[in-house]
């Protein structure tokens, strides 16, 4: 559900080439989740957030965070589609499979709420719009995506 109202939430705070990120990358190694196709997508969708939070200037009614928004729901939608074709070759249960496709179309129904009402002229402050967004993408990767490792052939030829 979306709310338009001031909150007293922390600020987001994302930092500008994070030293402890894989070179070349905006995702921590424990956000890795072995597929290197998804993990890709994934450092593609935090360099979006990240472009939204290290310009101070873009705000949720400028032409700048509408653009950057607008590319972060087609990545979205792309790396879930992506998402959900490989796990039709996994060894995940289809209960589990259910539940990461439902969180999915819970994340993009959110994501068409918050453009219909920011197109609506509804108020919606920086930073709000900025903790939603993370919890779509690093939220969805630590609750769901992290256990798509439990279901990857294991490499025992190192044991």
């Amino acid at each position: 559900m979306l709310n338009n109202e001031s909150s007293n939430e922390a600020p987001v705070t994302l930092q500008k080439g994070n030293p402890l990120a894989t070179p070349g990358t905006h995702l921590l190694p424990s956000l890795l989740i072995g597929v290197p196709a998804i993990d890709k997508e994934h450092d593609e969708l935090v360099a979006e957030l990240n472009t939204l939070a290290n310009h101070p200037e873009a705000l949720p009614d400028n032409d700048f965070f509408s653009e950057v928004l607008s590319k972060l729901g087609g990545r979205i939608v792309a790396h879930f589609s992506n998402e959900e074709a490989f796990f039709k070759s996994s060894s995940m249960p289809e209960q589990e499979i259910a539940r990461h496709i439902q969180a999915h179309t819970e994340i993009i129904e959110q994501y068409s709420l918050l453009n219909l009402a920011l197109m609506q002229g509804k108020g919606f402050g920086r930073t709000e719009v900025l903790v939603m967004i993370k919890d779509w993408i690093i939220g969805h990767v630590v609750c769901f995506d992290l256990n798509i490792k439990n279901y990857l052939p294991r490499n025992d030829s190192l044991a």
